[in-house]
């Protein structure tokens, strides 16, 4: 079959699709030949998957013999295209973590609903976490794991501990999506629930541009080998962090009434 559209609508951790099934490495290993005859049998089922690496498959052409996927393939940027039965088999098999869940796989379906209720509380709640850099509760880490805001600075601090080598533009484009992202929800929340907030959309979109100029100072630095810069790229981070908590505080604010 031909590549397919799925236009879903994620919204923080509410969303379109509903968790089918949950399979375990060692199960997948039990009853398939290999993981590609898992996927197959999957999709032929109508559902979609996805594993925590990120890798959501959502098709297979027969033609070409190829998965269709969506990843942060693209140096840190979100995009939706193909890959061989072979290079699946091969990052599957080269994940090496004490964490067997990087191994699991989770089958994914369309809600059949047309309209969809927005949990706010469950948005508040998400949002409150990614601020506070609250521990995700879906996933359990033996290694020590930062998450939200946290993540961001100790990714900055790295880098300029690191000041002899490159900057791997990767996780700067993925902070620049992130804040896309985050953008569009606002917008959602406007257009589809009412939500009174054009001003916080406005502050927010200062956030996106920002970021854009961060990014494109890393890709500077790496051609320049200023110093400068990097202390620059904090202090612009710090910033960026600091408003973009202030806007997401006012935004739950008005939620909540």
């Amino acid at each position: 079959m031909g590549k397919l559209n799925y236009p879903f609508k994620i919204l923080l951790s509410t969303h379109l699709m509903y968790m089918v099934g949950f399979h375990q490495c060692f199960v997948i290993e039990s009853k398939w030949d290999s993981i590609v005859d898992f996927i197959v049998d999957s999709l032929k089922l109508g559902n979609k998957m996805v594993s925590f690496n990120e890798i959501f498959i959502y098709g297979f052409n027969s033609g070409s013999k190829k998965f269709l996927i969506g990843d942060n393939l693209s140096d840190g940027k979100y995009v939706q295209t193909e890959c061989t039965l072979e290079e699946i088999v091969q990052g599957y098999n080269a994940i090496k973590v004490n964490n067997h869940f990087f191994l699991n796989i989770h089958l994914l379906s369309k809600k059949e609903e047309e309209e969809y209720t927005l949990n706010l509380p469950q948005i508040i709640m998400s949002i409150e976490n990614y601020l506070n850099s609250v521990i995700a509760l879906d996933v359990s880490f033996k290694e020590k794991t930062l998450f939200g805001q946290n993540a961001i600075l100790f990714s900055v601090d790295k880098i300029i501990k690191d000041e002899n080598k490159l900057i791997d533009k990767r996780a700067f484009l993925l902070f620049l999506e992130h804040k896309k992202l985050m953008l569009s929800r606002i917008n959602y929340l406007i257009h589809e629930n009412g939500l009174k907030c054009k001003h916080v959309l406005e502050s927010y979109e200062n956030i996106v541009r920002r970021f854009e100029i961060i990014k494109n100072r890393t890709l500077k630095y790496n051609v320049t080998k200023n110093q400068k810069l990097l202390f620059r790229i904090r202090d612009q981070i710090l910033d960026g962090l600091y408003e973009e908590k202030f806007i997401l505080d006012e935004m739950m604010k008005l939620i909540s009434k």
